[in-house]
């Protein structure tokens, strides 16, 4: 989320075409819910999680419920992203790669 954050505050979220979300595959079977449909999946979801961050959202407990699981924004940046397992990478640690429409990777 975190890492989300800062990223929204150096592209803004128009520019994104695609989000790969690299994450350890035990990782991904505990929060690989790509598309979340409730407020439980929600909180296990790495996507959503990311999603919220690169909208500028603080990721409160109320922003995880279901209501917020609707929204368009939300909805339109997860619909942009894909999550890769990745068995390098740490245990729960993750990490983010944009791909912005003049095809430039941050």
């Amino acid at each position: 989320i975190e890492a989300a954050q800062a990223l929204s505050r150096a592209v803004p979220v128009e520019e994104i075409s695609r989000i790969r979300i690299f994450g350890n595959p035990i990782a991904l079977k505990v929060a690989g819910h790509l598309h979340p449909s409730n407020g439980s999946e929600a909180r296990f979801s790495l996507s959503y999680a990311v999603a919220l961050g690169l909208l500028g959202y603080a990721a409160t407990p109320d922003e995880f419920s279901g209501v917020h699981l609707q929204r368009a924004d939300i909805r339109a940046v997860l619909d942009r992203s894909e999550l890769v397992a990745d068995p390098i990478i740490e245990r729960w640690s993750s990490c983010i790669e944009l791909t912005l429409r003049n095809d430039q990777r941050i």
